[in-house]
């Protein structure tokens, strides 16, 4: 289905919020329903920022947010749509003096959907410390556990999910993606917005990825319509001036060069390197975010 034809379950506008040495400026925002959307950037590109807004956990910017089929904003329903969105932060979510048994009555209060016995089950599945353990004793890797347990106990609509993956432990990101191919496959139109610095252990289920650099989206589109985009080269030789003319990124190493480019640019490489394949999610992330990092500072590609 074409993008313009999916609808938005977050729609912004002019987008602009200004720290010292730093500002986000983003003209335009489409978060599509029922896909799994990746926000990528290096850190300090402006994730956490954006999803602060987003959640409504930051209010001090400019520019407008409408949300789900009625586009209404924080300020017109604010307990609406709340209601029918999570939100798990990268870090101070809770207070640090709080104990679990104290963090999950916290979400029945607060939250009309929330189920306990769906709460205590995945607190079981993931061997999380007895419930009087405070959340200042928890590591990072179980603080993103529980806010989990939180996340998935719920019954709404929209995740936004600030690096949800980033403490966890292999079989935990794991885990992690079949959560999330069950939350989008258990109810239609579900949508899961989370940021990442590193695509990979994500990758397969995203289906729509945005790439931030600076403050600003400077690359975005369907996980396919990217990778029919760029493409990825190996050869074993040296890397010539001729061959780096039509590279979008390059890596120079023992065994040769790797390299990064429009899918256009093929015609011209073929027969220059030995191997051309569709880049991974990954490969492109990087290259886009070392390419935008170089122009930045004026560097020479």
């Amino acid at each position: 289905m074409p993008e313009q034809n999916i609808p938005d379950v977050i729609f912004g506008k002019d987008i602009h919020k200004k720290y010292k040495g730093f500002e986000l400026s983003i003209p335009e925002l489409h978060i599509k329903k029922g896909l799994a959307v990746a926000l990528v950037g290096e850190n300090g590109a402006g994730k956490s920022t954006l999803l602060n807004i987003l959640s409504g956990v930051n209010r001090d910017f400019e520019g407008d947010i409408r949300y789900f089929d009625e586009q209404k904003s924080m300020a017109e329903d604010e307990n609406d749509i709340k209601e029918r969105l999570v939100f798990t932060a990268a870090k101070e979510y809770f207070f640090p003096d709080w104990s679990i048994e104290q963090v999950q009555n916290m979400y029945g209060i607060l939250f009309k959907s929330f189920d306990n016995e769906h709460f205590n089950a995945l607190y079981k599945d993931m061997e999380l410390p007895e419930k009087n353990h405070k959340v200042s004793q928890l590591s990072d890797g179980n603080l993103m556990k529980l806010m989990l347990c939180g996340a998935f106990s719920r019954n709404t609509d929209l995740l936004i999910l600030d690096e949800p993956s980033a403490a966890l432990d292999p079989l935990m990101r794991d885990s992690l993606n079949k959560m999330l191919l069950n939350y989008l496959d258990e109810k239609n139109g579900r949508t899961v917005f989370f940021s990442t610095h590193n695509i990979s252990d994500m990758e397969k289920i995203t289906d729509y990825l945005i790439i931030m650099e600076h403050g600003q989206i400077v690359e975005k589109g369907f996980a396919d319509e990217l990778q029919e985009k760029y493409i990825f080269m190996h050869d074993d030789s040296e890397l010539s001036d001729d061959i780096k003319s039509f590279l979008y990124d390059t890596t120079v190493n023992k065994k040769g060069f790797d390299g990064i480019a429009l899918s256009t640019e093929k015609v011209n490489l073929e027969d220059k390197v030995s191997e051309i394949r569709p880049a991974s999610l990954s490969e492109i992330s990087l290259a886009v975010m070392k390419h935008y990092s170089r122009r930045a500072q004026g560097m020479v590609l």
